[in-house]
């Protein structure tokens, strides 16, 4: 649904989807106090760069297109700027756009920003080693380990995974068994001590 939409619509629930609309991002860095914690309150407890690793370099090296899955996201990506890229990013989601949610009664009431196509992350229709990189934030602990075997599967060798705001523990050891090599590692703790971490992956040139 268009935001021109919403707008002129009588409804008290377009009304209150314009409302959401109108928040985001702000809406979403409210949400982020409440689960995670802001920047402002995080603190960088391990911040590691392999040694000679360009990512720019590496990211105009690849040859298959860039695709952000479960977005688009509102706050952008720390590690890249899409409007400095060599090419366009492809946004995906298995809905319309990012979810707008009712805190108060705990349900989806629209959707915000544009999608180029719509994609189950854990069940991508792409071919395998077809995905120059792939990019993702925050994703739902329950689907971030199917994501992560996704990923592997269509990016091409070579290929960047940037992934974003984890909470999962085990991570590092997860992305290494499946053969991913951690290329950039920032680990950040928030005010009740959870570790969120910021990577870049890569998967290896031979596979």
């Amino acid at each position: 649904m268009a935001e021109d939409d919403i707008s002129q619509s009588p409804s008290k629930k377009a009304a209150k989807i314009a409302t959401y609309i109108s928040q985001v991002p702000d809406s979403y860095r409210k949400q982020e106090e409440q689960t995670i914690g802001t920047l402002q309150l995080d603190k960088v407890i391990n911040e590691v760069t392999a040694f000679g690793f360009n990512l720019k370099e590496e990211l105009e090296a690849r040859t298959g297109p860039f695709i952000e899955i479960a977005g688009p996201t509102p706050e952008g990506f720390e590690f890249v700027d899409y409007d400095k890229l060599d090419r366009k990013v492809f946004i995906s989601n298995i809905g319309n756009g990012l979810p707008l949610q009712d805190d108060e009664k705990g349900e989806i009431i629209g959707h915000w920003g544009k999608v180029d196509f719509q994609a189950d992350s854990q069940k991508m229709p792409l071919r395998q080693q077809s995905v120059g990189a792939l990019f993702a934030s925050k994703m739902d602990i329950d689907v971030v380990i199917d994501t992560i075997k996704e990923a592997n599967r269509i990016l091409e060798p070579g290929g960047i995974f940037i992934l974003q705001g984890v909470t999962k523990k085990d991570i590092i050891d997860l992305v290494k068994e499946l053969g991913f090599e951690v290329k950039r590692e920032v680990t950040k703790e928030n005010r009740d001590g959870l570790k969120i971490r910021d990577l870049i992956l890569q998967n290896p040139i031979k596979k």
